[in-house]
């Protein structure tokens, strides 16, 4: 991660690992607000999604997962311009691009924003993202994720339960959308 270098990507400024084993890095100081805080009309919560799907194309075409997708993992600069941070540590590919395993670390993610197959610990894969992508853009559409409940209330959910419609939603979503 710390090889990255792209505006719509946190600069990691150092990293190591401390005596117990645990990773660490440092990033960037970043002035402005996350998109969980920010109160943004539709129009601008839709060209902030663009620039952060832009970002993930890029992401994945260098290897990357970012893994830990959510509305507080996507920060506004103070210009408005977004900036994925606080990546999963497991979301990097190997080498060969193959995907990784959440593994111990299965639950790290925000569970509402987090694919079926993260939560249960299978292989993930750039479409991981997307659909965290789905999730805060459903969210930012009707003002509420699309699933809420427990780890495994949620898991039981997208497994059963068909994802809701942004127009059923009390602040429908223009039907283009």
């Amino acid at each position: 991660l710390a090889a990255l270098r792209h505006p719509g990507v946190v600069r990691i400024l150092d990293h190591g690992v401390l005596e117990d084993g645990l990773p660490w890095y440092a990033m960037e100081q970043l002035h402005g607000q996350t998109l969980r805080t920010a109160r943004l009309a539709r129009r601008r919560a839709l060209t902030v999604l663009r620039q952060v799907c832009e970002t993930l194309a890029w992401l994945h075409g260098e290897g990357v997962v970012h893994s830990d997708l959510k509305p507080d993992n996507i920060f506004l600069r103070e210009d408005g311009t977004p900036v994925l941070v606080d990546f999963g540590l497991r979301g990097a590919y190997g080498a060969g691009r193959e995907a990784v395993s959440a593994g111990d670390n299965l639950l790290a993610g925000t569970a509402m924003y987090t694919a079926p197959e993260q939560i249960q610990g299978r292989f993930v894969d750039a479409r991981a993202d997307l659909y965290s992508l789905g999730c805060i853009l459903f969210e930012q559409l009707t003002g509420r994720p699309p699933f809420l409940g427990s780890v495994w209330e949620l898991v039981e959910a997208q497994k059963n339960t068909p994802a809701p419609r942004a127009r059923a939603s009390p602040v429908a979503a223009p039907p283009l959308l």
